[in-house]
């Protein structure tokens, strides 16, 4: 509602400045015209910084690593380099495209055995909430090609529905669980660090 009302206000580029705190104001330069962003991921753009420059990263002993936060040029280069190198060889593309395949097939087949039988439709038991399945698709699938080792978020989520068990050890299921809930209470962490100011921490 707010960039629309931009965006017939002021055209194809505005700026805004977005308010986290008393004491951080962000500001955010809008793009409206798809044109304008054709270049802006490529390793030749003068506009390599996507994130506006705080401490929080700095505190966390993340300042100057990885690609999506970086600040320091040369060191973004070198990652990305390497990040590119990783994710564009032959033999990881083949494994992502095995692996989703595959990862589909087994979210096909608990979605037959809960929502797509005859009595079930009829009776109209269960209801199919697709955004949940696709986050566990994609954590299952993402935990898979970083990690090499499989995670069971879609099985436990099928457990959660059906009395059926599979033959995957409980540990690794209820491990696989554990983790990723690790990983969201410290994403949410880091957002912390990135929206309020040191001052209020």
């Amino acid at each position: 509602m707010f960039y629309n009302y931009c965006y017939e206000k002021y055209g194809d580029i505005h700026e805004s400045y977005l308010t986290y705190s008393s004491f951080a104001n962000v500001r955010s330069i809008v793009l409206c015209r798809s044109d304008y962003l054709e270049n802006f991921l490529s390793e030749k753009s003068k506009h390599w910084m996507r994130f506006p420059n705080c401490k929080g990263p700095e505190e966390l002993g993340i300042e100057g690593r990885g690609v999506a936060f970086n600040t320091n040029f040369k060191s973004w280069t070198l990652n990305r380099h390497f990040f590119s190198q990783a994710i564009l060889s032959p033999k990881f593309i083949n494994e992502a495209i095995h692996w989703t395949n595959d990862l589909f097939i087994e979210l096909e087949s608990y979605w037959n055995k809960l929502f797509f039988k005859k009595e079930i439709i009829k009776e109209n038991k269960n209801i199919l909430d697709i955004s949940q399945w696709f986050n566990y698709y994609s954590t299952d699938l993402i935990i898979k090609l970083l990690t090499g080792e499989r995670s069971y978020l879609m099985t436990t989520y099928y457990n959660t529905f059906i009395d059926e068990k599979f033959d995957h050890p409980s540990a690794i299921v209820n491990d696989s669980v554990k983790l990723v809930q690790a990983l969201n209470k410290h994403f949410t962490g880091y957002s912390m660090f990135y929206i309020i100011s040191p001052f209020l921490r």
